[in-house]
């Protein structure tokens, strides 16, 4: 903790600090308060340079000692509490500040404390004293003490993530054939309490954490001096992560889709020319994505992978031309449509048989939830 003053006086002041710890069944009507300090050793006007390296007092080993003196201050005040440095302590003690100056005093808790016990709460005592007391017909006062409670409060992160759900929405069509479709999604982890958060990230197949970081690529085709950098992405199925209080990081995820892996190849092979391969229109796969500390999980996200596997629907199934006496036509249609909601289907229709039938048109194009006919023409030979 950083505490900050500055002098609103019209002279410069001399601060001492002190911590105390304030017990109110042992207040008083005053204190006395005191501060050790090093006295520099006492050096004769009349000893030259060469010589004052000689004086001092010699040990057994021949080696130079100085005696350092030590001083002591002695403040009597009002009882503000007990000079307690068991707990904590303050830097700097002394220092000298000009008009208008400000400075920062570090207060820092012992680890481990001196004394047992949690750490009570203090007073940071700072005490200014005038450099320039009095003069001729006047007298400068020695200005109030002030006070800053310190008090020790436990730290603990919170985490808050920017979505609840991650879903990846693919239509089979347009998975590359013999070839892995990757697709990633962001989303951000924010520490929102006053504590480090420590946490893993954790999930599985098909699903991984990016580990993004940037490198150096000097060297690589731009010259040596080149100073551009790349970032390079490790795939990994956990992940350390590390965020400071009132933080935030960007996290990245990403799913790998093989088409080999999911057409359902065996459902059309076992299927005849004339059966429709029969197979569900859609699967939902929900992979967990945990984040936890040390002892619990404290978000989990699930990891959705949302595929379609379009179905052409044709109605009716069966067409009954009746009878067609020799060189005349008769004409029917069925409708097409399919079971996708997301995708736009382009299909062709051929007919492959005898030379007496005809279809038209060749080419449907048919939106989510529509439907287009086919017609057929038959002519008796």
């Amino acid at each position: 903790m950083y505490v900050v003053c500055s002098v609103a006086t019209l002279a410069g002041v001399s601060v001492t600090a002190r911590v105390l710890q304030e017990r109110a069944q042992d207040a008083l009507p005053f204190r006395l308060y005191l501060r050790y300090y090093d006295v520099p050793a006492r050096t004769c006007a009349c000893v030259d340079a060469f010589q004052s390296d000689l004086m001092g007092e010699q040990s057994d080993s021949c080696s130079l000692v100085e005696e350092v003196e030590t001083g002591f201050e002695i403040y009597f005040a009002p009882d503000f509490g007990v000079q307690n440095d068991d707990y904590y302590t303050v830097s700097p003690e002394v220092c000298t500040l000009a008009a208008g100056e400000s400075a920062e005093w570090a207060v820092q808790a012992r680890e481990p404390a001196a004394a047992p016990g949690d750490a009570p709460d203090v007073h940071l005592l700072l005490r200014a004293l005038p450099l320039d007391c009095s003069g001729p017909g006047w007298r400068r006062l020695e200005p109030p003490p002030q006070l800053v409670r310190v008090r020790r409060a436990v730290r603990s992160g919170r985490l808050k993530l920017s979505c609840c759900e991650l879903r990846v929405r693919l239509c089979a069509l347009d998975l590359p054939y013999g070839d892995v479709l990757r697709v990633r999604k962001r989303f951000h982890a924010i520490n929102v309490g006053n504590g480090v958060l420590e946490l893993g990230v954790e999930t599985q197949a098909p699903w991984c954490v990016l580990d993004e970081r940037e490198v150096d690529a000097g060297g690589g085709g731009h010259g040596t001096d080149c100073c551009c950098t790349t970032h390079a992405a490790a795939r990994l199925h956990a992940l350390p992560l590390r965020l400071e209080p009132n933080s935030s990081i960007e996290m990245c995820v990403e799913v790998s889709v093989s088409a080999a892996e999911v057409w359902p190849t065996a459902a059309a092979a076992a299927a005849s020319a004339s059966q429709t391969p029969v197979y569900p229109p859609r699967t939902v796969h929900t992979t967990p994505l945990h984040m936890f500390d040390d002892v619990n999980i404290l978000r989990t996200v699930p990891l959705v992978l949302d595929m379609e596997f379009p179905v052409l629907r044709v109605l009716p199934t069966v067409l009954d031309f009746g009878v067609v006496a020799d060189g005349d036509t008769r004409k029917a249609y069925f409708s097409v449509s399919h079971s996708s909601r997301t995708v736009t289907l382009d299909i062709a229709a051929q007919w492959i048989g005898g030379k007496e039938f005809k279809i038209w048109p060749s080419f449907l194009r048919i939106p989510p939830g529509g439907s287009e006919n086919v017609y057929l023409q038959y002519t008796a030979t």
